[in-house]
């Protein structure tokens, strides 16, 4: 070791000619730099992201297909599935919010929702597992803005081939399903208040109806022909039940329906309610 030399010294080190100062400046500016750099990156993601929730750009995996357009501040989108012949079974869950949801019409895609949208977006997930494609339908954001009293509607199609199991979670809602021309094995809704209307086919071996819902108007339609079952524990409901005969257990029954090989199953939890079970 040369004489002036300290051990902790290394030579070619140019740093250690310049001043403690100088050297915390820039060791300063260098944080500063990274923290903006860091700032700018967070503010770009939050801004692509309120865009996205903006137009309803939600894809999911590539589950998803939307196409959508604006029209007197109003956005219209289609959200889809293809269909897969080796689909034998659908399982579909809506989660909704206060909204207007309709099925009236078939498709020859798996699932196919248009919706026309003045305050929330919706995204599509699914899944497929041996014969079996699971999918949801779930609102993913609400406007800040609302414009007007204009109601957002989703109008539904289910391809006739699957056996089908819907579910639907909702608030305050508008509901009508014209499910007679599908192979319905379960049907559910849990929901608080609103119209909810469905009409079902002749049963798939056996049809399961599950409604729970708070402050609701409630209508079930049965073909005349069918075997029906109906349990029901309201609060403080009105029920309607006309061709139905009342057990001693408190249930009430379709004529034959205990020897009936096809049948529908129908479970009723309410709070302030109007339930109605009528025939078509």
């Amino acid at each position: 070791m040369e004489p002036g030399n300290s051990p902790s010294q290394n030579p070619f080190d140019p740093n250690q000619f310049k001043p403690n100062g100088e050297r915390v400046k820039r060791s300063h500016w260098a944080v500063m730099i990274f923290l903006l750099v860091a700032l700018i990156v967070l503010v770009g993601w939050l801004v692509v992201r309120r865009f996205k929730q903006a137009t309803g750009w939600f894809h999911n995996k590539g589950n998803e297909v939307a196409v959508g357009k604006y029209g007197n501040r109003r956005f219209d989108t289609t959200y889809a599935q293809p269909f897969d012949p080796s689909v034998k079974a659908a399982k579909l869950t809506l989660n909704g919010g206060a909204s207007i949801y309709k099925i009236s019409d078939t498709t020859n895609q798996l699932f196919r929702a248009d919706a026309m949208l003045f305050h929330s977006r919706y995204g599509l997930n699914g899944h497929k597992e041996d014969s079996i494609y699971t999918m949801d339908l779930t609102m993913k954001s609400k406007s800040s803005t609302q414009f007007g009293t204009q109601s957002d509607s989703v109008n539904l199609k289910l391809n006739l081939a699957p056996i089908w199991d819907i579910t639907v979670n909702t608030g305050e809602t508008d509901l009508d399903f014209d499910l007679s021309k599908y192979k319905l094995r379960n049907f559910k809704i849990d929901g608080s208040a609103g119209s909810f209307s469905v009409k079902l086919g002749s049963p798939f071996a056996q049809t399961i109806v599950r409604i729970g819902v708070g402050a609701a108007d409630v209508t079930i339609s049965i073909p005349k022909s069918a075997a029906c079952r109906i349990e029901e524990h309201a609060a403080i409901s009105s029920t309607t039940f006309n061709g139905f005969d009342k057990k001693v257990d408190g249930s009430y029954q379709t004529a034959g329906y205990s020897s009936a090989k096809n049948k529908i199953l129908i479970y009723f939890v309410g709070g302030v309610s109007d339930f109605k079970v009528q025939k078509y």
